[in-house]
């Protein structure tokens, strides 16, 4: 499993990546998605971890489906829910927020299928 750590450097590197492929700067991305140019500071430095509002923020205002901040193109590394549930990240999390995840990692699973 990941640690914390090595889930926000993937998070961090999937961000740049799609800010860099439509040329967005951290304010762009604010007027995108809400998420504060200093929060996208944040998660870019690895200094925090997003929450799953802020997640399905950037995901909606990017137009990338979320399981692109956790995944590469090759395939060579992917971040399972496994890996969130030794987490802080998930402990912190409301029960409907747990449920949002839970559907869209279904969601997920299903339509590999």
């Amino acid at each position: 499993m990941m640690d914390e750590l090595e889930i926000r450097r993937i998070f961090a590197a999937n961000l740049k990546l799609v800010m860099d492929r439509n040329d967005l700067n951290a304010k762009d991305v604010e007027r995108r998605t809400g998420v504060t140019s200093r929060m996208v500071g944040y998660i870019l430095n690895i200094e925090r971890s997003p929450t799953i509002d802020i997640i399905r923020k950037l995901s909606v205002g990017l137009r990338v489906p979320i399981s692109d901040f956790f995944s590469s193109d090759d395939g060579s590394y992917k971040v399972s829910i496994a890996d969130f549930e030794h987490l802080e990240l998930l402990n912190k999390m409301t029960q409907e927020e747990r449920e949002e995840l839970e559907r869209y990692a279904n969601y997920l699973i299903e339509k590999r299928s």
